[in-house]
């Protein structure tokens, strides 16, 4: 069990995304490891929000996520929950946005 994974669905899957690719650091060739895990976060919260009509963010989105959870210890929950964040808040104002959290 992760102790850093975080509790709402979205930064869920955000993160568990975000893990997967972080596993792969020393194996990431052709491109930086930190590219790979913003295409790999950037992939899965559109996937997401496009399920549950929430706001679909584009890289610049994920990567101001990403600089706002640099430095932290907790990195990848803060980076995943951002993202989240930021798709509740820009989200239309629907039932779906309710049960999507």
């Amino acid at each position: 069990m992760d102790p850093f994974r975080p509790r709402c669905k979205i930064a869920q899957v955000i993160y568990d995304a975000f893990a997967l690719e972080a596993s792969n650091r020393s194996s990431s060739e052709g491109i930086s490891w930190l590219q790979a895990e913003q295409e790999a976060v950037l992939r899965a919260a559109q996937s997401y929000a496009h399920k549950h009509a929430l706001y679909v963010p584009d890289l610049a989105d994920i990567q101001r996520a990403e600089q706002l959870a640099s430095g932290h210890c907790d990195y990848g929950a803060k980076w995943a929950t951002a993202v989240a964040e930021t798709m509740l808040s820009n989200a239309p104002r629907t039932r779906n946005t309710m049960r999507a959290s």
